[in-house]
């Protein structure tokens, strides 16, 4: 019985030797229209003055946008298992173990029936070689035939499929050529951070006018770039960190 049992253990690892491709879906979920912004044109821009040691401006959306036809997709990766020569050789596996467990269970009263009695920290059990045969046989034959059962309902059924990942994109489908405002009202809430070359100088977010003042250390001068530092949740698809929004010359 240890050969059958091995040789079941084989078969569970064979029946898991199916053909595996990985396969990419977008499912359409919706569509609806946007303004989106143009490739390499900014979406918004200030105008910049310096005065008394305070940097204001008022950050406002530009005409630089274009309305357009957005379609929404849901994406899938998926693994799907198809059946192989793994699954086959499993069933025939199952099927070798059943009728070999048959045959013992026929056998079995050819076996001696004296039983041997064992001692272990249970206390004693007895057993012959005839009852031996006949348990044997009877969990042999359940075992195979419950393999090749179920490799074959996997065969039948048609190939599984498991979600490995999966996220929601969305694709421009059409691009209206006239160019609108990049965003209805003003921009509130946009964090910007004024720069020299690597060095951020001065941090300030924009009020709910859009208005913005940086507070301009006495010792700095020279070229200033603002930038985008933080963007809220309601102005991500307008604007990005690390885009330029202006830039300001200071005199010693």
């Amino acid at each position: 019985m240890p050969h059958t049992l091995r040789l079941f253990v084989t078969a569970l690892g064979l029946a898991g030797c199916g053909v595996v491709t990985h396969e990419t879906r977008s499912i359409p979920t919706g569509s609806g229209t946007a303004v989106v912004a143009a490739p390499d044109s900014p979406s918004v821009g200030a105008e910049w003055v310096y005065a008394d040691g305070i940097l204001r401006g008022t950050v406002q959306p530009l005409a630089t946008c274009h309305r357009a036809e957005i379609q929404y997709f849901h994406d899938q990766e998926v693994a799907v298992r198809a059946s192989g020569v793994g699954d086959w050789l499993a069933v025939g596996a199952g099927v070798a173990i059943a009728a070999a467990s048959i045959w013992l269970i026929d056998k079995a009263d050819t076996f001696s029936d004296t039983e041997t009695c064992t001692t272990d920290a249970e206390g004693e059990s007895c057993s012959s070689e005839r009852e031996n045969a006949y348990v044997l046989g009877g969990v042999g034959t359940a075992l195979g035939i419950g393999l090749s059962a179920a490799v074959l309902y996997g065969i039948v059924t048609g190939p599984s499929e498991t979600v490995e990942g999966e996220a929601d994109r969305e694709a421009i489908v059409t691009r209206h050529p006239e160019p609108v405002p990049c965003h209805a009202g003003p921009i509130d809430g946009l964090g910007l951070a004024v720069m020299r070359v690597d060095q951020v100088v001065a941090r300030s977010t924009t009020n709910d006018q859009g208005e913005v003042a940086f507070a301009i250390p006495r010792d700095i001068t020279g070229a200033l770039t603002v930038v985008i530092d933080a963007v809220p949740e309601g102005l991500t698809a307008l604007a990005e960190p690390k885009t330029v929004v202006g830039r300001v010359q200071i005199e010693p």
